[in-house]
């Protein structure tokens, strides 16, 4: 897909697709990922939107333009995630440059309610008394891999934190 904020971005916008943000991984990205985070009130929305979405003409131009050249994408990912209940809202926001961490815990079988336990009742009040910025916490949605689905219990957790820069951020963790 042709992301750009002449594009992609207002289309999103314009079908009900909430563009929470946009990422590039730091340094080197040989994969060249672009790693995105869009909302829908529910799965059901999502699907009539990005059907509403893939017919729009003006996307459609848009998509043939960007690809005369051959195709942009060579993989694409999706994972449904569903906010934990201690979750900061996910909002778009414009801050000034940051980085941002996104990181992935896989528990062992049963552990993921401890873990969640630990981040609503301790992790998230040092993260901010150590300058980290908390962003939303998810668990993948009940389909997903990682989500309860029996036998297998829920084991994943996703979340995604801010901080001022490299610096900023080592010197957080290291306290």
């Amino acid at each position: 897909m042709l992301f750009r904020s002449d594009h992609t971005v207002k289309l999103f916008a314009k079908h009900g697709i909430e563009n929470l943000g946009y990422f590039v991984p730091l340094g080197d990205n040989p994969e060249r990922k672009l790693v995105f985070f869009i909302a829908y009130p529910s799965r059901a929305e999502r699907d009539a939107r990005w059907n509403a979405f893939f017919n729009d003409p003006a996307w459609q131009k848009a998509y043939k333009e960007s690809e005369a050249n051959g195709k942009l994408v060579t993989k694409a990912e999706t994972v449904y995630l569903t906010a934990t209940d201690y979750s900061p809202a996910a909002k778009p926001e414009n801050v000034g440059n940051r980085i941002f961490e996104l990181r992935t815990y896989t528990t062992e079988p049963g552990r993921l309610p401890n873990l969640n336990a630990r981040f609503r009742d301790h992790t998230l009040k040092l993260f901010a008394k150590h300058g980290i910025t908390n962003l939303p916490y998810w668990t993948p949605h009940a389909d997903q891999k990682g989500a309860n689905n029996p036998p297998d219990p829920a084991n994943t957790l996703i979340y995604l934190v801010a901080h001022k820069d490299e610096a900023a951020r080592k010197a957080s963790f290291d306290a």
